[in-house]
């Protein structure tokens, strides 16, 4: 699902969404952090789109280069996560996600690919 804004008698004067070239084969760098504040050594990772990171979630891109994927349905002591893109510029995109288990919030993941 993609959201437009539409201004009664004006002309929207926001910028179209943009997107990186994700055809190519994009590399990154994962950092994640728990509860605890324990942050792990920043490993590589390989660039997945939101749509294909779970089949059963919703993913919805919003103005401003903004994305977000959740569950359609969250059942309780059942693990799930909450994922947002958000393209910072034409070569830098960053993907935030949130784990949560049956205890409650797992970790946090920062995702950071430049093309």
């Amino acid at each position: 699902m993609t959201v437009l804004s539409e201004h009664q008698g004006s002309f929207n004067n926001n910028s179209p969404i943009v997107r990186m070239d994700t055809n190519n084969e994009l590399r990154g760098l994962l950092t994640r952090i728990t509860p605890d504040w324990i942050v792990s050594p920043t490993i590589e990772t390989s660039w997945i789109r939101l749509e294909d990171l779970d089949a059963r979630h919703l993913t919805f891109n919003l103005n401003d280069n903004i994305s977000v994927s959740f569950p359609q349905h969250v059942e309780s002591g059942k693990e799930f996560f909450l994922a947002m893109d958000w393209l910072c510029s034409e070569t830098l995109l960053k993907r935030g996600t949130r784990h949560y288990n049956s205890s409650g919030f797992s970790s946090l993941t920062l995702e950071i690919f430049r093309e």
